[in-house]
């Protein structure tokens, strides 16, 4: 656990890490970050991203990847098999866009997941009623 909290659970890894840092302290949301340091579902500490879970009842999965290359989609649906009965809210994957990095700065940025999505994911987790 790189920060406890009880908002919602950030399940990330590598460079995002650093960078779910950065946005929940700039935010203020009380949210717990795991390092999963391998998004290989075989290896992960699921007992200890389940507790997250079920204390948090929110949970978002964080790759900087382009979503065509994703493979949190697999976390999510481990996931919702194993504690879908605690979940208060939609399991949520930040990711980029479909589209592939390029050598354009911005068009790099549009294809990588970051910051500016990861904030939108947890406005949307922590939203009342939401």
């Amino acid at each position: 656990i790189v920060r406890p909290g009880s908002a919602c659970t950030l399940l990330t890894s590598a460079s995002m890490v650093a960078v779910a840092s950065q946005v929940v302290e700039e935010t203020g949301v009380d949210a717990e970050i795991i390092d999963l340091r391998s998004l290989d579902p075989t290896g992960l500490d699921w007992p200890l991203v389940e507790a997250s879970i079920r204390k948090t009842n929110r949970v978002a999965v964080i790759e900087q990847v382009q979503r065509g290359l994703s493979l949190g989609g697999r976390l999510t649906q481990e996931i919702q098999d194993r504690v879908f009965d605690y979940l208060d809210h939609e399991i949520l994957h930040v990711t980029g866009s479909l589209s592939a990095p390029v050598v354009s700065a911005p068009l790099n940025r549009a294809a990588l997941g970051g910051a500016e999505k990861l904030k939108a994911a947890l406005q949307s987790l922590t939203a009342v009623g939401g």
